[in-house]
């Protein structure tokens, strides 16, 4: 059977299509680059600080998300996991800002590494115990700074302080 000469032209705006239509779904949806790749922690000025937002961020959407209420904690928990947010955020730009200021490279410290993870063998808030222990490490970095993070070192201890307890009270209570 013979095309017509509509089809054939159809046929051949589609052929030649298909290849920019893979294009476009590959730049619409790029691959995550992950956390732990060389790249990333490289470019990491504080990463005890930063995988401290990270885990903080999951364990909030995982709070979030859940069907209970955490025995009353979870509105604490998420408003304490935010007000930390907030103030880890604040004393990161605030380094960055410093840094470009002065024109000083930057070096990570040996204070400043990161614990790899501990496995839980049955842990009922993986997330949640993740954004504890990382907060943990945050803090233990933002006591050692040898700088105040413009004015943001004492209010983001403080907030990490809270996160912590609240986020502790919402594990402890859900442990049955």
């Amino acid at each position: 059977m013979i095309p017509f000469p509509s089809q054939s032209i159809a046929l051949a705006i589609l052929a030649a299509l298909c290849p920019y239509s893979q294009q476009a779904r590959y730049h619409q949806s790029p691959m995550p680059v992950p956390a732990t790749s060389a790249a990333y922690a490289g470019v990491e000025r504080h990463p005890a600080i930063h995988r401290a937002i990270r885990s903080l961020e999951a364990a909030k959407a995982y709070i979030e998300a859940a069907q209970h209420d955490f025995c009353g904690h979870r509105v604490a928990a998420l408003a304490e996991s935010n007000l930390a947010l907030n103030e880890l955020g604040l004393a990161v730009i605030c380094d960055k800002r410093r840094d470009k200021s002065t024109g000083r490279a930057f070096q990570l410290s040996a204070s400043s590494s990161v614990a790899t993870p501990v496995a839980f063998a049955v842990e009922r808030h993986p997330l949640i115990r993740q954004a504890i222990d990382a907060l943990q490490i945050a803090r233990r970095d933002l006591n050692n700074a040898s700088h105040h993070y413009c004015g943001h070192r004492i209010e983001a201890l403080e907030a990490v302080n809270r996160a912590l307890a609240q986020l502790r009270l919402a594990v402890d209570c859900d442990q049955g």
